[in-house]
């Protein structure tokens, strides 16, 4: 996994938010755009979720080199919507 995640941005962008944030998977695979996308489309500094297991709301800072991970993730989906995963 590590070594196709280098070449998927999208592996590697799961792959750093597991990391950087120690979310479940199933708190990361529900996470959209918008969650990481300000107004502006701009990438967010806090991500703010509700715990799917624990129902627990969460605030998250998103470091820079994540940012910059989730940057060239939406950098290969020109076209996202806010709405899509």
């Amino acid at each position: 996994m590590l070594r196709s995640a280098w070449r998927n941005p999208r592996d590697l962008a799961l792959l750093a938010m597991s990391a950087y944030t120690m979310l479940r998977i199933g708190d990361l695979l529900r996470l959209n755009v918008g969650d990481i996308l300000g107004g502006s489309r701009t990438l967010r500094r806090m991500l703010c979720i509700t715990q799917q297991k624990t129902g627990a709301r969460v605030e998250i800072e998103l470091p820079d080199r994540l940012r910059e991970v989730l940057a060239r993730y939406l950098k290969s989906r020109p076209g996202a919507r806010l709405t899509d995963p």
